[in-house]
């Protein structure tokens, strides 16, 4: 069926939709868990989930470790469309001290997560460090229990000092000493027990970037990190079977995934992080090219290999030159390869940083260009779709599974296509459209006898 200038009316969902749906639509709802098929996540009636959201939050690094959130953000996050957030979890607030945990600060999680959940913003829980440390220098993660002090000497840019001895040192001490390992498992055992079973969580990203220290590239993941993966992987599932666990692979001396491809299988994510080489370095955005590259490898190795692709974290420094451009280019790449991503991160700043939001809590200006709509779940596979938030379009195209239920489901973010979500200018293979604007997202259902659908969103 072939629908032009059809206006997306407003109100309930049409009874025709089903029960089912009118309660996943309602306000308040909490995601469900998700699980993965092939090279996608997918929701429990199997439709492919599509995850674009932001880390919360630099804050966290620091005493008392908890999200930089105010009142009323959770609810911003879907008014922009995000759906999902990866939280920092530190292991210096798990266990401040050797064996003991800190219940209250995971009963403090627990209420971020209520939060997030309330506002339909499903959760990944990132056991978080930089630099292994704050007690070494600067860095965050490891209690001070875990360290082990030596002379150092502070580089800029802050990265760089993964290459200081003392870095590397207690690196090499983590993943030598069977201690320190079963500490930090038990640790995140602890946090599966308490948090892994809210209904919003949908699964834990064992350590953010981690780091070989002296160990050669290669032979540290055969021998050290993929192993340790594995079992800490096995651990958690075997408390939570049905949370994913998103794999990242070695941040600073990235190695081909196929060391990683044991690791495929059901519930798992290969979810990379992405910065721009020539961006960090030259503090300004010159090409495209090393992006497009990065990304495609990505993709293709993650296909390959069997796992679904998710980029835990990307952004650039708002102040520096022609980011606005960067941040489209990079959005419109992922959206190209459909894969979902987490900006780095959800912090208030002076809006020359990273952070998405201005000192006074208004958005900022990457917090503004990160607003684009994009297929939330598909029912079906979806083929491509692109989105240009500032002529205020969107348009996609699936294969339609007439076995799910539940309709397609577009977000469309208000301050991008309107408060009624903008018109339908083009579409096949599409019965009928409802906008649910508790939600911003529109509810598309496939005509019956249709295999390949599209549709075209343009700006009221």
């Amino acid at each position: 069926m072939r629908v032009q200038g059809s206006v997306i009316r407003r109100g309930v969902l049409l009874a025709t939709l089903g029960a089912c749906a009118l309660s996943l639509a309602a306000r308040g709802q909490e995601p469900g868990p998700l699980s993965t098929r092939g090279p996608w996540l997918v929701d429990d009636e199997g439709r492919v989930v599509i995850l674009h959201g932001a880390n919360a939050s630099n804050r966290s690094k620091s005493p008392p470790f908890e999200p930089d959130l105010a009142e009323g953000d959770t609810e911003r996050w879907q008014k922009m469309g995000f759906s999902v957030v990866r939280l920092l979890v530190l292991w210096e607030g798990v266990e401040p001290e050797r064996g003991r945990y800190d219940d209250g600060y995971l009963a403090r999680i627990g209420r971020a997560i209520d939060r997030f959940g309330g506002a339909g913003v499903r959760v990944i829980l990132d056991m978080h460090q930089d630099l292994w440390s704050r007690h070494l220098f600067g860095g965050d993660g490891a209690p001070e229990w875990a360290v082990e002090k030596g002379p150092y000497k502070p580089l800029a840019p802050w990265w760089l000092n993964y290459d200081s001895p003392a870095v590397r040192a207690n690196f090499d001490r983590f993943w030598t000493s069977a201690d320190l390992q079963e500490h930090y498992a038990l640790a995140w055992e602890r946090v599966a027990k308490s948090l892994g079973t809210h209904p919003a969580v949908i699964g834990y990203d064992l350590m953010n970037e981690p780091h070989p220290g002296t160990a050669r590239p290669g032979e540290f993941e055969r021998e050290r990190y993929v192993p340790w993966l594995a079992r800490l992987a096995d651990r958690l599932q075997a408390i939570t079977p049905d949370r994913i666990v998103f794999l990242e692979p070695v941040t600073l001396n990235p190695t081909p995934i196929h060391l990683y491809a044991g690791l495929a299988g059901p519930r798992r994510v290969w979810a990379p992080h992405y910065y721009d080489p020539l961006v960090e370095t030259t503090m300004a955005y010159r090409s495209p090219f090393p992006a497009r590259v990065a990304i495609g490898l990505f993709s293709r190795r993650a296909l390959a290999a069997g796992f679904p692709l998710f980029f835990g974290e990307w952004g650039m420094v708002q102040g520096w030159d022609r980011s606005a451009d960067y941040v489209r280019d990079m959005a419109s790449l992922f959206d190209r390869y459909r894969a979902g991503w987490c900006w780095w991160a959800w912090d208030r700043e002076d809006g020359a940083g990273f952070g998405l939001l201005a000192a006074d809590g208004s958005l900022g200006p990457a917090g503004k260009w990160l607003v684009r709509a994009y297929p939330l779940a598909t029912a079906g596979t979806p083929r491509s779709w692109r989105c240009d938030p500032a002529a205020g379009t969107f348009e996609m195209t699936w294969t339609n599974d007439s076995a799910i239920q539940l309709p397609t489901e577009i977000v469309l973010p208000p301050d991008v296509f309107g408060p009624r979500g903008g018109r339908v200018a083009r579409s096949d293979g599409v019965a009928s459209t409802e906008y649910d604007a508790s939600r911003w997202a529109l509810l598309v259902t496939a005509s019956g006898d249709a295999t390949e659908c599209r549709i075209a969103i343009e700006r009221e």
